[in-house]
């Protein structure tokens, strides 16, 4: 399985969240499986809190 860092993750997510593209295309475009974005978007909004912890 790819490692992919952070800052992609984010890049890709933050993507899906603007609704200007589907999923399909976003992942496309990216050269990954949309199955990786909908984990990391699920992972994303299961820990936002932590960002305003600091």
């Amino acid at each position: 399985m790819k490692k992919y860092p952070s800052s992609f993750k984010a890049r890709v997510v933050l993507e899906t969240l603007k609704n200007e593209k589907t999923l399909s295309q976003i992942a496309s475009e990216a050269r990954i499986d949309p199955k990786n974005i909908q984990n990391w978007k699920k992972e994303l909004l299961e820990n936002i809190e932590l960002v305003f912890d600091k």
